[in-house]
């Protein structure tokens, strides 16, 4: 059973990213490249497996550690340090991930499998450094070996524990979730369309009586040199939603000749101590309200959760840069710039609210829709429709993580959240463009005006439903889960000591 578990996993996963390429047209980064004709663990790793996480691992464990190893052990060695700092982090990962879905103390086995790949892999390392890439093992042989070592170890160490857990049938109970989500979706809009359909004729006739040409006058064609063009531009310039209210054919101003640069490229500044102490001390009493929330007006609980959500995510944030930059001297990125000194829509979601997202939303959603409206609509006013799109994702994420949260029926108070920001954000854009960046309303209006708008428009669609999902309650299961955790390593760790 382990055996034919183990060929099944890695089947369902290619099977998935075909439909996708298939029914949507998407090119997926490949997550597998045959590893059945791997050659060494190290190529089975590297280039064949799960190479989505071998790349996120690449840049956030492996380059930091091989950056401190190298100033101890020197840069040929470097790398065997740095391999199983990457594996052992790997391994850590997985253990949460298995813990979250069985709920049973840790065995370690996964740990050892990581382990045991880990130092293979500084094994290889360590002999082709030696013999410096003399000697080689044909593939005749190597490919069994690897193909079979890293079967035998898995079905040793790894499968077992995916039973213990009943992933298998966690993983249906999301798939089922999914699905009963889409269906929803489903259903609303076609109750929808049936009720759109009886003006649908006198709609077709109102277009044809007033556009009669529509249908002989074909859309323009675009210059041969457009995409060319178009690529330039998206290389070159900053989307709209990382403008702090500019037109994306000028630079913003104050960029050059020794004005302030762009805060999210170059902020070196540290909030100070005082002003994380002040927040834990206001979350501490925003929760002790909170938990008297029945004698509460309803009003003022949508404003503490707010605020609450905010203030947790900036000491969690702080706290874990704090921790990557004492152990490995690390600076991560900010995931918020200070909001409530925002100056419009654009430089609240562009520049100071969730960065991390805004950033993986620009080349996954808003660079693919602005290359195809720039086709219709031309570059000028590309960017409308694209940014429309990018948070209409973002709306539909946000629902899904609410349904999966709450197994509620979706209101769409989130969606229209997202597209009442998204149409105010495209005016916003169409204001500047008309005006050219030659009026603007100073930041003591402009400061109230937009933190005000966010507020009420979250207070009034957005945070009703995190109440509704019972995310503060999910939360703190979550963790609890964590804490767990912990307490299983410190305290199995203690126990061996003390036999020791």
């Amino acid at each position: 059973m382990w055996v034919i578990y183990g060929f099944h996993l890695y089947f369902t996963l290619e099977i998935i990213l075909a439909m996708a390429r298939a029914l949507f047209g998407l090119e997926l980064e490949p997550q597998f490249d045959k590893p059945h004709l791997s050659t060494s663990v190290q190529n089975f790793w590297g280039r064949r497996w799960n190479l989505v996480v071998s790349q996120t691992l690449r840049s956030t464990v492996y380059e930091p550690a091989l950056f401190i190893s190298a100033q101890v052990l020197g840069r040929k060695w470097a790398s065997l340090p740095a391999v199983m700092c990457t594996f052992a982090v790997s391994a850590l990962m997985h253990e949460i991930l298995f813990y979250y879905m069985g709920r049973l103390r840790p065995t370690w086995e996964v740990t050892w499998f990581f382990l045991l790949h880990g130092a293979w892999v500084v094994a290889e390392i360590w002999i082709k450094k030696v013999v410096k890439d003399r000697w080689r093992l044909p593939r005749l042989i190597s490919t069994p070996m690897t193909v079979g070592f890293v079967m035998v170890s898995g079905f040793w160490l790894f499968i077992p524990q995916l039973f213990r857990c009943k992933f298998y049938v966690r993983a249906f109970e999301e798939y089922a979730v999914l699905g009963a989500f889409v269906k929803d979706v489903v259903a609303d809009a076609t109750s929808n369309l049936k009720k759109m359909k009886p003006m649908r004729g006198a709609s077709l006739a109102n277009q044809a009586a007033v556009c009669p040409r529509m249908r002989q006058d074909p859309p323009p064609k675009s210059p041969s040199n457009h995409e060319k063009s178009l690529k330039s531009q998206n290389r070159n310039q900053p989307s709209p939603l990382d403008q702090d209210g500019h037109n994306s054919q000028d630079p913003p101003p104050n960029c050059l000749n020794g004005g302030n640069p762009h805060p999210r490229i170059t902020q070196k500044e540290r909030t100070s101590i005082r002003n994380y102490a002040i927040k834990g001390v206001l979350v501490a009493l925003l929760f002790r309200v909170y938990n008297y929330s029945d004698h509460v007006h309803p009003k003022a609980i949508l404003v503490i959760s707010g605020f609450l959500m905010y203030f947790m995510l900036e000491i969690i944030l702080a706290t874990a840069a704090f921790v990557a930059r004492a152990t490995l001297g690390l600076e991560l990125e900010p995931q918020f710039d200070k909001p409530y000194l925002s100056t419009s829509l654009q430089d609240f979601w562009g520049r100071r609210w969730n960065l991390v997202v805004s950033r993986t939303l620009r080349p996954s959603v808003y660079d693919p829709v602005l290359c195809v409206s720039a086709q219709f609509m031309g570059q000028k006013w590309a960017q409308l429709p694209a940014v429309v799109c990018t948070f209409l994702v973002s709306a539909l994420m946000h629902e899904l993580i609410f349904y999966y949260m709450g197994r509620t029926r979706p209101t769409w108070e989130i969606t229209w959240f997202f597209l009442l920001h998204g149409a105010c954000l495209v005016v916003e854009i169409v204001i500047k463009k008309l005006a050219k960046d030659r009026y603007r309303l100073p930041w003591v209006i402009a400061m109230p005006l937009t933190v005000g708008f966010v507020m009420g428009t979250g207070f009034w669609l957005f945070i009703p439903q995190l109440l509704r999902c019972k995310v503060p309650a999910r939360a703190f299961e979550e963790y609890a889960l964590l804490g767990a955790f912990v307490k299983e390593v410190v305290a199995g760790g203690a126990v061996k000591l003390t036999i020791q």
